[in-house]
């Protein structure tokens, strides 16, 4: 499975969202969905002189750039105020506050979400990259993109079960932030009742 993905955090974020599918709160997960296209690339032409002749060529002086996300979501509608919000949905009550919400949209009574997965530790400074894209998105598309790094979302909601053993000796593993739940135990504490499974295929195709 790790050839899916361009990081382990992106698995390890995928084994969340496919726990929250599998209860039935999520449709769809899409990985690298459609990308984005930010700026266009910018040619110069010049006359290049033949032999015999001469001839306009064109040279590329900057790239476009096209950014991708990581995962697309649709969910159900009974993630919402337990697992998303709706971007427009007004103030969240004070007792909901606690939860770690991803932001989604609603279009065509479909819920989604566009969401980039950064590490703990960003050695590269790629978050900041991702912000970056993220205000662009917003500016061009009036699509927000949710940027979620995994173990700082697991504290907050629920540790994915395969999280619980290492990548490859399957051993236990150590977790360092504080609170550990699995997801039933999550969903008690917080008195949510389990989801169910609706299908919706090509949904991102319906979107955009």
């Amino acid at each position: 499975m790790k050839e899916q993905f361009d990081s382990n955090e992106e698995m390890y974020f995928f084994w969340w969202l496919l726990e929250l599918k599998e209860k039935g709160f999520i449709k769809e997960i899409e990985l690298q969905p459609t990308a984005f296209p930010l700026s266009s690339s910018i040619s110069c032409e010049y006359e290049q002189q033949m032999k015999t002749k001469s001839k306009i060529v064109s040279e590329e002086i900057m790239k476009g750039h096209v950014y991708t996300t990581d995962v697309f979501v649709i969910w159900n509608k009974n993630a919402i105020d337990k697992f998303t919000t709706l971007i427009d949905s007004g103030i969240r009550k004070k007792e909901r506050s606690s939860l770690q919400f991803i932001i989604s949209q609603e279009k065509g009574g479909v819920i989604y979400s566009f969401i980039e997965v950064k590490p703990s530790f960003d050695q590269n400074n790629m978050t900041r990259l991702a912000v970056i894209n993220q205000k662009w998105v917003w500016e061009k598309f009036k699509t927000y993109v949710n940027i979620v790094i995994p173990e700082k979302h697991f504290n907050k909601t629920f540790t994915p079960g395969r999280y619980f053993f290492t990548n490859k000796s399957k051993v236990p593993r150590t977790i360092k932030y504080k609170s550990v739940l699995t997801l039933s135990e999550f969903l008690k504490s917080k008195n949510i009742l389990e989801g169910f499974e609706e299908k919706d295929d090509n949904a991102l195709n319906q979107l955009f």
